[in-house]
C-alpha cells in the first residue's frame, strides 16, 4: 500500500548489488509479513519461501504463523492479516524447522531483505535454533542500480510494479516474493539489454 506509514517506515537500507547478479543453481525468493517493525518486540504472521532450481520454480512454501499477541491495526490495514486469519495457525516453534531446511546456507533472495532476515533472526534465536542466513540478494539494492533515481520517483516495492506493468496483488508474502523475483528478471533483462548497446558513445 504505497503511501501508508507503516509501509514507508520498513526501513529501506542501503546495500550495492550489481545490476545484473549471477544466481545459483538453487536460492530462494523470501517475504514475511509482521506486526510492526522492530523484531525484539513485533512477530512474524506470514512467511513465503519459493525454492527455484535452475531457473524453475521448484516449490512454494507459505504460512501463516500465530505471532501470540493481537494483530495491530496499521498492519492488518498494509498486509490485510486478522486476528481472526490467525487462529489456529502454528505458532513459530511449530514451523522452524521446516523453514530452516529450506534457507540454512542458501542464497535468499528479497526485497529489503534486511527487513526480513532480522526478523527471521530474532524468531529463530527465541526458538533455540542457529540457522546460517548470511547468503542474501536485495532486489531493492539491483533496482537502484539497474534504474538509478531520476528514473523513478522512489524505489518502493509498488513503484517498481507499476513501472514493469505487473498486475499481481500485494503485501501478501506469497504475491510478493513473485513480484520481486519477476522485478529481479527485469533489471537484468535491462542490464543486458544496456550492456549490449554499450556504455559509451559511438564515434
Amino acid at each position: 500500500m504505497p503511501g501508508y506509514p507503516f509501509y514507508q517506515s520498513r526501513g529501506y537500507e542501503r546495500r550495492h548489488e550489481p545490476s545484473n547478479p549471477t544466481l545459483p543453481d538453487r536460492f530462494v525468493v523470501l517475504d514475511t509479513e509482521t506486526t510492526g517493525l522492530d523484531p525484539s518486540s513485533e512477530r512474524i504472521v506470514e512467511i513465503a519461501i519459493l525454492t527455484y532450481r535452475d531457473g524453475s520454480l521448484f516449490e512454494t512454501y507459505e504460512t501463516l504463523i500465530n505471532p501470540g499477541k493481537r494483530m495491530p491495526a496499521m498492519a492488518s490495514a498494509v498486509n490485510g492479516i486478522t486476528d481472526d486469519m490467525l487462529i489456529g495457525a502454528p505458532a513459530f516453534p511449530e514451523v522452524a524447522a521446516m523453514i530452516q531446511e529450506r534457507i540454512d546456507g542458501v542464497l535468499i533472495v528479497g526485497y529489503n531483505i534486511d527487513f526480513d532476515l532480522r526478523f527471521l533472526n530474532a524468531s529463530f534465536a527465541r526458538a533455540g535454533r542457529i540457522v546460517d542466513l548470511a547468503k542474501k540478494l536485495d532486489v531493492l539494492a539491483v533496482a537502484r542500480q539497474a534504474l538509478p533515481y531520476g528514473t523513478l520517483p522512489n524505489h518502493r516495492l509498488e513503484t517498481l510494479k507499476r513501472h514493469f506493468g505487473i498486475t499481481r496483488g500485494s503485501h501478501r508474502a506469497a504475491d510478493d516474493c513473485l513480484t520481486t523475483y519477476e522485478i529481479l528478471l527485469r533489471c537484468r533483462k535491462n542490464a543486458d539489454a544496456t550492456h549490449s548497446r554499450g556504455d559509451g558513445p559511438n564515434d
